[in-house]
């Protein structure tokens, strides 16, 4: 009795669960991609991803990504497919694999939201019986978008790429039209520094127009799924969150999180 439970709970994962067309074999070298499908819970059924992606898991096998990608990572005979972040480098590393058919992911000047959804129509090819679970966190982002539009700022927020160290610059980039950044910018009342641009080297002469009020925030990839908060000097924190650099779902969440429990 116990084995044919055992047998039908497989069978019935196999047949029901959310899961992975298993025609192919997969490879995640796309940050938004990678990150869907942890959510997912699909990652176990990934051959391997890139060693930049911020999972959970540490039983995943990891592959250099960008200039240090080579062909040797792909020498399985299985037919393959690799997703990929927008890069003229890694495209023409992967264009001569054998047995492959190669996803360009293009997130680059959208917002999380948007990068989300680009991630999911993506997946959608691949992925069989996971209408229920996308149906879950289409709910959430649903929610969290609305929440978004519903926030009012009452000062200006300067976002760093990179990190706070005291009696060290500053990084030199702000993030402006980009990620969850833009949607702020999009969606909500919130203003920041004065840039058409994705990403711009501030200019002290700019900065000085800006209120000195204005908080300023770098942004980094940290360990948990909750936003910690490190105070350099008044008006200035060091923010580290779970994939806050990762465009799509988790930058999604890091703006639930933004919202609801800070500023």
């Amino acid at each position: 009795m116990k084995v044919f439970s055992v047998l039908f709970l497989v069978f019935s994962y196999n047949s029901y669960g959310c899961h992975l067309n298993k025609k192919f074999e997969y490879y995640s070298l796309s940050s938004p991609v990678t990150m869907l499908l942890e959510e997912l819970s699909l990652l176990d059924q990934i051959k391997a991803i890139s060693v930049f992606h911020p999972v959970k898991s540490k039983k995943i096998s990891k592959i250099a990504g960008g200039i240090f990608l080579t062909k040797r990572a792909f020498d399985s005979k299985k037919k393959k497919i690799i997703f990929f972040d927008e890069s003229i480098e890694v495209r023409r590393t992967l264009k001569n694999i054998e047995n492959a058919e190669i996803l360009e992911v293009f997130t680059r000047k959208i917002g999380a939201f948007e990068a989300y959804k680009v991630s999911k129509e993506i997946l959608s090819s691949f992925t069989k019986n996971c209408e229920a679970r996308i149906k879950e966190i289409d709910k959430r982002v649903k929610k969290i978008r609305l929440g978004l539009s519903q926030k009012k700022f009452l000062k200006t927020y300067l976002f760093y790429l990179g990190k706070f160290e005291k009696n060290k610059k500053d990084p030199e980039l702000l993030i402006v039209n980009d990620g969850f950044v833009k949607d702020l910018i999009q969606h909500s009342n919130i203003k920041t520094y004065p840039s058409p641009l994705e990403y711009v080297t501030w200019s002290t002469k700019i900065l000085k127009t800006i209120s000195k009020n204005a908080i300023k925030l770098s942004i980094s990839d940290g360990k948990l799924d909750n936003i910690e908060k490190k105070e350099i000097e008044p008006l200035k924190y060091s923010l580290f969150y779970r994939g806050a650099l990762s465009p799509g779902i988790r930058q999604v969440y890091f703006l639930e999180e933004f919202i609801t429990k800070f500023f």
